[in-house]
This record gives C-alpha cells, sequence and structure tokens, in this order.
C-alpha cells in the first residue's frame, strides 16, 4: 500500500505556506488599457485528443466515458469570445483551464469561479494503491504540511565568469591520496554569494573510487559523527549507492548526462582527474540542502585582496550538503534524501562541465529555470521504487505545485526562477512537475539530447527544438497540454499527449503519477488581474448534465483547454 504523502516542515516554512492569503481581486479592474472585444465570425473549440482513450467524439460531443480535451488559441492581438457548446456530459465536471503562451502578460477578462466536485470514485486507482477513505482522510489535512521545502538548492556557482578576467594561476590541487581521517579546512559558501564563505574543519569519513576511477571523498563537519545523529551505517550506505558498480547514481548520472568533470583546455583549472568532493556541514544558505562548486582556481592566494575569487577557492570538485538530509525529520522513514539530492547536483556538474567548460564559454549554460528542471528530471529518473519510500516529484514538487496553485501558484511565470519559499512563486514546485510531463511523453532519449543540445543560446528555443528533434509538436503546445495536468488527470487512461503516465524506456521506469493523488487540492478561489508570460489558470463547472454552453472570454496569446473526464 502507498504510504500517506505528508510529512513535517520547518515550523517557519509552515507557518509561511499556512498564512498565505488568496488575493481577492476580479478581472473587472486590470491596470492600463483592456483590449477590444472582438467577435469574429467562427472561433471555436477543436478537438485535442486522439485514439481509443479521448472521449471527445467531435468538438461538440462528450463520449460518455474517458479523458476528453478541446481547446482553443488565441493568435490575434484582441480578446475572443469563445462559444463553447458540448453535449452527452454525464454529470461530471467540466474544467477550463488557461495558458498564457506568451511573453507578455495578459488581462484576465471576467470569468465565474466555482469549485470542482470530489474526484469521480470510478476514476481512482485501485484499493492496493489508494482508497476512498484515504484521500477523505488526507483531505482533512492541510496540504501545505506535505509541502517538502527541500529542494532549495542554488545554481552551481559560476566562478568561470571571472575566471576570463583573472591572471591565470600556476595548477595546484588538494592532494589526490588523502586517507579516511585525514583533516581539511573548507571554505563553505554560505549564502547565493560567492564570496559569502566561513571556514570549517572537516574529516574525511569515506574514500571511494567511482566506476570511471574518478575518486569520491565524502567529507564530514567534525563534530557531527560525535552527535549520534550520523551513524557509520548511513555514511556505508550513502556511498556505496552513490559510487559503487554500474547501478550506483555515479554510474547512471554519468551515463545519462556524462560525466561531472574531465579534459578541458582551460590553463590554470583542477585537472581532468579532479577528485568529487561531498562535503557534509551545517547551517548553509538558511538550510538549503545543498550547492555545487567547480573552483575553477585551484590555488588559494596567501594573502589575496577582498574581492579577489580566488579568496573562497577550495581547489576543489565539490557538493557541498547540509548534514541535515542525513537524518532530518521531514521525510518518512528509511527515506535516503541525500542520495536524491545527489544526483540532482551531479547533473548541475554535468551541464556547467559540458556546457561551460568543455564548449570554452559560458553563452551555451542553460538558464537557471531549465537548469534546475533538468537536474529535478535526473531525480525523477533514478527513483528507485525498491527502496525509495518517497519519490520526489510525485510525493513532493507535483503536489507542492497543486498546494501553492489553489493559492494562486499556477498563474507563475514557468520561465522565471526562484528558489526563495517565501515567494508564491518558488520555481521547484512547477519545474519538476513540468519536468515529469517532458520526461513521460517524449522520452530519456529527449532527456539526453536536451543536456547536450546547442541549437541556441536562448533555453526557451533550445527546449523548443529538444521536442521537435523527439518529434514532439514543439515547447508552446506542450505547455498547453502540460497545463491540463490541473484537472487532475488520471495516469493510466488519459489520451497521448496528456497526464503523467508510466513510461519504462532504457532499462529504466518512470512511475505514473496520478491526479487522484492530489484529490485534495482545490483549484483557485480568486481571478486574477494578469495571467503572467506562461502562466496557468483554472476553474471548474461542476457536475454538468446533458449540455454544458457558455461563451468563454480568451486573452490574446493564451490558450483555453475544456477538460472532462
Amino acid at each position: 500500500m502507498s504510504l500517506p504523502r505528508f510529512h513535517r516542515l520547518p515550523p517557519s516554512l509552515l507557518a509561511m505556506l499556512l498564512g498565505l492569503a488568496m488575493a481577492s481581486c476580479g478581472g473587472d479592474s486590470q491596470p492600463g488599457s483592456t483590449p477590444q472585444t472582438e467577435v469574429p465570425t467562427s472561433p471555436g473549440l477543436t478537438v485535442d485528443c486522439e485514439g481509443p482513450r479521448c472521449g471527445a467524439t467531435d468538438a461538440h460531443r462528450y463520449a460518455g466515458a474517458g479523458v476528453a480535451v478541446w481547446q482553443y488559441t488565441n493568435a490575434t492581438a484582441a480578446n475572443v469570445e469563445v462559444p463553447v457548446r458540448i453535449d452527452g456530459i454525464p454529470g461530471r465536471d467540466v474544467q477550463l483551464v488557461f495558458a498564457n503562451l506568451g511573453k507578455t502578460p495578459q488581462s484576465m477578462p471576467p470569468l465565474a469561479l466555482a469549485a470542482r466536485s470530489p474526484y469521480p470514485v470510478d476514476l481512482l486507482p485501485a484499493p492496493a494503491q489508494v482508497s476512498r477513505a484515504s484521500v477523505s482522510r488526507l483531505a482533512s489535512i492541510r496540504p501545505a504540511a506535505r509541502l517538502n521545502a527541500g529542494h532549495r538548492q542554488r545554481p552551481a556557482s559560476r566562478l568561470s565568469d571571472v575566471l576570463h578576467r583573472a591572471t591565470a594561476v600556476p595548477e595546484a590541487t588538494a592532494p589526490h591520496d588523502e586517507a579516511p581521517g585525514s583533516t581539511r579546512s573548507w571554505l563553505v559558501q554560505q549564502s547565493g554569494d560567492v564570496m559569502d564563505v566561513s571556514e570549517r574543519r572537516v574529516t574525511l569519513a569515506r574514500r571511494q573510487h567511482a566506476p570511471d576511477g574518478r575518486v569520491v571523498n565524502l567529507w564530514m563537519e567534525d563534530g557531527q559523527l560525535e552527535s549520534g545523529l550520523v551513524t557509520a551505517g548511513q555514511l556505508d550506505k550513502l556511498i556505496e549507492r552513490f559510487a559503487v558498480g554500474p547501478a550506483s547514481i555515479y554510474a547512471r548520472v554519468s551515463d545519462i548526462a556524462g560525466p561531472p568533470w574531465g579534459p578541458h583546455s582551460r590553463a590554470g583549472l583542477i585537472p581532468a582527474d579532479q577528485p568529487l568532493d561531498i562535503v557534509f556541514v551545517t547551517g548553509i544558505a538558511s538550510m538549503a540542502q545543498a550547492y555545487v562548486r567547480i573552483d575553477d582556481f585551484p590555488l588559494r592566494p596567501t594573502d589575496p585582496a577582498p574581492d579577489d575569487p580566488r579568496r573562497t577557492s577550495n581547489a576543489a570538485l565539490s557538493i557541498v550538503m547540509s548534514v541535515e538530509t542525513l537524518y532530518t525529520s521531514l521525510y518518512p522513514r528509511n527515506y535516503e534524501p541525500a542520495a536524491s539530492v545527489l544526483a540532482h547536483e551531479m547533473t548541475h556538474l554535468a551541464n556547467v562541465y559540458r556546457r561551460g567548460i568543455q564548449r570554452g564559454d559560458d553563452d551555451y549554460r542553460h538558464a537557471v529555470w531549465l537548469e534546475e528542471t533538468t537536474a529535478l528530471m535526473m531525480q525523477d529518473i533514478l527513483f528507485d521504487p525498491e527502496r525509495d519510500t518517497l519519490h520526489e516529484i510525485r510525493d513532493s514538487a507535483l503536489f507542492a505545485w497543486m498546494v501553492l496553485g489553489s493559492e494562486g501558484g499556477f498563474n507563475c511565470d514557468l520561465a522565471r526562477y526562484s528558489n526563495d519559499p517565501s515567494e508564491l512563486c518558488v520555481s521547484f514546485p512547477v519545474q519538476g512537475a513540468f519536468g515529469a510531463y517532458l520526461l513521460r511523453h517524449y522520452g530519456l532519449a529527449f532527456y539526453r539530447d536536451l543536456l547536450r543540445n546547442m541549437s541556441s543560446t536562448d533555453s526557451w528555443e533550445m527546449l523548443n527544438d529538444a521536442i521537435r528533434q523527439a518529434d514532439g509538436p514543439g515547447l508552446t503546445v506542450a505547455l498547453r497540454r502540460f497545463s491540463a495536468a490541473i484537472a487532475l488527470l488520471p495516469a493510466g487512461t488519459s489520451p497521448p499527449g496528456y497526464g503523467f503516465p508510466e513510461r519504462r524506456e532504457s532499462g529504466y521506469t518512470l512511475v505514473p503519477l496520478d491526479g487522484s493523488l492530489d484529490a485534495d487540492t482545490p483549484l483557485p478561489g480568486s481571478l486574477p488581474e494578469q495571467l503572467v508570460p506562461h502562466g496557468f489558470f483554472a476553474t471548474a463547472r461542476p457536475n454538468m448534465r446533458g449540455t454544458y454552453l457558455e461563451t468563454i472570454t480568451v486573452p490574446p496569446g493564451t490558450a483555453l483547454s475544456v477538460v472532462v473526464r
């Protein structure tokens, strides 16, 4: 039986989420000018699903069963009134999902809002997975209590940005032959400012050769092993899972994304065979779980200037982890969050090395929103159902997106990055959900290509190209179809292009993400004044019987999806 999907939050974050108030603003008082309403001769919905699982008979009729999706995309510069008529609805909700497909905010016209009905019993998974009683029980728990705030990692430190302006220094590295028990002084970046560092004393706790021969060092801040919170068994399990054998996290990330470091042509940088240092410390970036650093400057000057970036160098390729990931109570029992975080962070290292260092400049580095999306996708791919009791996307990111969406968080720009947990538009929930959608519809071959695709220096255009290279319809259609996930689509019976179905490929299994598991999350209770770029909004017409008839105003550059399930 699946475990209940909730775990405790740090009190500060829980208080923040519980305190989020739904803005009480309607669409009648938009700032600026309102576009003139255009009354075209024949706008209308078109069926946007196909195959035996599509429940749309034609543009005006529901087949009576299955998931049906109709859509209208407003390609004009004015509001368009779209008459909607759907016959044959046997007491099902009609859900209306708006997606701003462009880069310009759009004023939302007036729209009546309503709550959706309880999730239909006939669409719930088998009792072995979830019961109606468990859904009702979870509905009584404040959803924010299950939001995992762990993914507040910072992007890889971009010391390479200043390397080009500095004088090359002789190559010098940390020792490669350190043995367990050795100690080092380690500079820890405490915030997003690469110059904001503190010095910690760390002890080498484990040393292991990865499958490709690279040394992996596991360091622990002094005093943590003596605290009793971290055990030798935990460290043994972690280093084995990360670095031992062809099924290890290191081997699998290297196979999919490429190595974390290697040969390069830049003078003065750490060498190709640099060990990978995993450093567990306390109190980094207000409980952020991890960050990665590629210290381009291998030599720390004896008397550096205050603004010299070499002052912060550890002469290392490193993943700095919060030690709390080894024993935190934020997660279910027997779950190993550190392993999943390491997969995420090693993806960052591989991306930075291939797209920046190997290429010789940073022009083709992912924008931060896409960089974080690709790292979350790796966590999704490497989920191990035999040993992981929590799925980072299903049980954390996707659910958090639904929770925050009910407070207005669907209306957030997917291409605007924020790791501030006090923001409604914190990025990890929607990025994790969108990455899961892309993987399940375009596959691992698409993901490998995305990581290596350099068709454009614009990350949005590059992602669009990667989707098309995978025989997809492009990013605009993918964004619109992804937005329909707000309607809580079933994993196994949604038509192609929709939902989060199971996918098996190349020895990996992407587990299904069923909409019923988020059945206790409501739709937004207020209408935003504007729909932000790449943002969404949804409402419902509950328990429709016979014919659903309404004229809906669709803003410019915006798609309307009408979903019946």
